[in-house]
């Protein structure tokens, strides 16, 4: 009889296990991710089409060259990234006209603003922000 309630126990928790694993599963494919594409500027407030003002990450169509995080419409960080995924470069809004500029070499090295704009490879990141950025922009 001990032998079923430890058996029956062990079942019950890989069961358990299961069926975390199943929602962890599915979860991403519930979340449906933003894209600039989905955004609007409208006089400085960013505005989720259909939706009202924006709060949370939206990437561009690509889905790695760039991030805007906005809270309440306002974007507070930008962040833009190599194609091997690795971070370029982070602006994060620190005030009304005030921000916080980090650079980084296609191998994750932290560098200066002068050593990036110097960089073939960043250049060719800031390029596609750039076209990513007007995703956002275009008019609806």
């Amino acid at each position: 009889m001990t032998y079923f309630f430890t058996l029956h126990n062990k079942w019950r928790h890989a069961s358990w296990c299961v069926l975390a694993c199943m929602v962890l599963m599915l979860l991403p494919c519930c979340m449906k991710k933003t894209h600039l594409s989905d955004l609007e500027n409208r006089d400085g407030i960013i505005v989720k089409t259909g939706e009202g003002v924006f709060t949370g990450k939206a990437w561009s169509s690509d889905d790695k060259t760039l991030c805007i995080e906005c809270e309440m419409g306002r974007i507070k960080s930008l962040s833009f990234f190599y194609d091997n995924g690795k971070m370029a470069g982070k602006t994060t809004v620190k005030g009304f006209e005030d921000t916080d500029d980090e650079y980084y070499d296609i191998n994750g090295k932290h560098i200066s603003e002068e050593e990036f704009e110097k960089s073939e490879e960043s250049m060719a990141v800031l390029q596609k922000m750039y076209v990513y950025m007007r995703e956002m922009n275009k008019s609806k």
